[in-house]
């Protein structure tokens, strides 16, 4: 009886936004509590391995890091919910960080805060949605969907970014997107490679309370 209890709670603690509840709260009380700002960032930073893990918890205003809890908080919360805390770590990680990097090296860009991430893991729960919306369709859709999806999602904010007056600075929010939607992409097609039909019909009837869920 206990071992199925705790069995329980741990398949429902794969639905907890764990990785997205310690970023927003600690980025949160960062910018609301310590005052801690940007001013360390320079040309030096980029060498810093230490900066690219400071850099996504500091936001200059509370109005920024509110901002960018308006895409990062619903994005993370769903993509938990349909993979696992460590795949949102992953998005995270990856957008952060080619952002902070790209942006640095290219554009002279100081990029800092989760905005990079929330576009990450927009693009990201956009290809996981597709993915799970077409599971009942061959693995040629199941792949191809997604990441059509994504492609064109990316040429659409590229081209909202170019005709606005600020294209240099919303940079880093097409690099999170770029490299959110493409890391995601690749789990997917990682995922439907070599699943053959009979494999899903074994899953079917449990496709909403994956195994997944609980990693």
């Amino acid at each position: 009886m206990i071992n199925k209890i705790i069995l329980k709670l741990w398949r429902v603690s794969g639905y907890l936004p764990i990785t997205v509840a310690l970023v927003a709260g600690l980025s949160g009380w960062i910018v609301f509590e310590t005052g801690l700002t940007t001013d360390y960032i320079n040309e030096l930073a980029l060498v810093n391995p230490v900066h690219y893990g400071i850099s996504l918890f500091l936001h200059d205003t509370p109005s920024e890091y509110i901002t960018s809890m308006y895409f990062f908080v619903p994005a993370g919360v769903f993509l938990t919910y349909m993979t696992s805390n460590k795949e949102v770590l992953g998005v995270v990680v990856v957008s952060h960080v080619f952002a902070v990097m790209l942006g640095g090296m290219s554009f002279g860009l100081e990029v800092y805060g989760t905005s990079a991430a929330a576009f990450g893991l927009l693009a990201a729960a956009v290809v996981r949605g597709t993915k799970v919306g077409t599971e009942d369709y061959s693995q040629v859709t199941q792949r191809a969907a997604p990441i059509g999806i994504f492609i064109i999602g990316a040429l659409g904010l590229f081209m909202i970014g170019t005709v606005s007056d600020s294209m240099v600075q919303q940079t880093p929010y097409l690099i999170g997107f770029a490299f959110g939607g493409s890391f995601e992409s690749a789990i997917v097609i990682a995922e439907t490679r070599g699943v053959s039909e009979s494999d899903d019909e074994t899953k079917s009837d449990n496709r909403y309370i994956h195994e997944r869920f609980g990693r």
